[in-house]
């Protein structure tokens, strides 16, 4: 079954490399949808976009309910949130996909385990109105997330909660269009470079009006990894030192 593309086109990166790929160019029109399929699976899998994780079963833990609401202090001199948990109960978010960027569906379910599960639909905290839980977020990679669920709690024992959420970094896609197409341009000119084909080679240089002149390989390629490397320092996520303990 062919890949269908998720960032990035065929008719795009034939705009950037001024080539017709088809059945017969190099690279063909199947291995460059291979070369795409590549390149958005590693940003797929580096989670650079946002993705939903449908109905996901959630364990609450014996001892997770706790002794009124939170309060938090922020140390200004070593950049901490220190938050203080109240009446409730934690959940943490362990072995699911992070970064989480939103909660879409929370449930609990208080049966037996011998009986069918009934599922009741619990209300996320939006400052304005009655709520039964919320998200919290560590602001580093070795802080994680919870679900702090101080009304409505849920019962110990497995697969307890449903949840449906987004995760992934968020990064606009219009972003890693371009991220992808130049990646997967990349590898056409390699298959192209190893194919001792250079025909067709170009680039417009000068104004609209101006001529377009063969170019080398590896310079087009620096040109195209130079684009890459612009795009994760500039909109990539980079490690954050501000961290949120939460007790």
């Amino acid at each position: 079954m062919s890949y269908s593309p998720l960032y990035t086109s065929e008719v795009q990166i034939e705009g950037l490399l001024q080539l017709t790929i088809d059945a017969n160019s190099i690279p063909t029109t199947t291995q460059l949808n291979t070369f795409i399929e590549q390149v958005e699976t590693e940003v797929v899998q580096r989670r650079l976009g946002s993705h939903t994780a449908t109905d996901i079963y959630l364990d609450v833990g014996p001892g997770g309910s706790i002794p009124a609401r939170y309060n938090w202090v922020y140390n200004a001199r070593t950049g901490t949130l220190r938050i203080d948990l109240g009446k409730g109960v934690v959940v943490p978010l362990i072995n699911v996909n992070v970064p989480v960027i939103s909660i879409t569906t929370l449930e609990k379910n208080d049966n037996s385990p011998d009986a069918a599960p009934s599922w009741d639909s619990l209300t996320e905290y939006d400052g304005s109105s009655a709520s039964d839980f919320m998200l919290l977020k560590g602001g580093s990679k070795q802080l994680g997330y919870a679900l702090y669920i101080y009304d409505n709690m849920p019962f110990d024992g497995p697969m307890r909660l449903k949840m449906t959420y987004t995760y992934g970094h968020n990064v606009d896609s219009i972003i890693l269009g371009e991220y992808c197409m130049y990646g997967a341009a990349i590898k056409a000119l390699q298959a192209r470079w190893a194919s001792n084909s250079p025909s067709g080679l170009s680039v417009l240089e000068g104004d609209m009006l101006g001529t377009y002149i063969p170019r080398q390989y590896a310079e087009r390629i620096g040109d195209f990894r130079f684009e890459m490397i612009r795009i994760e320092a500039e909109h990539f996520p980079q490690d954050d030192e501000f961290g949120a303990e939460v007790v």
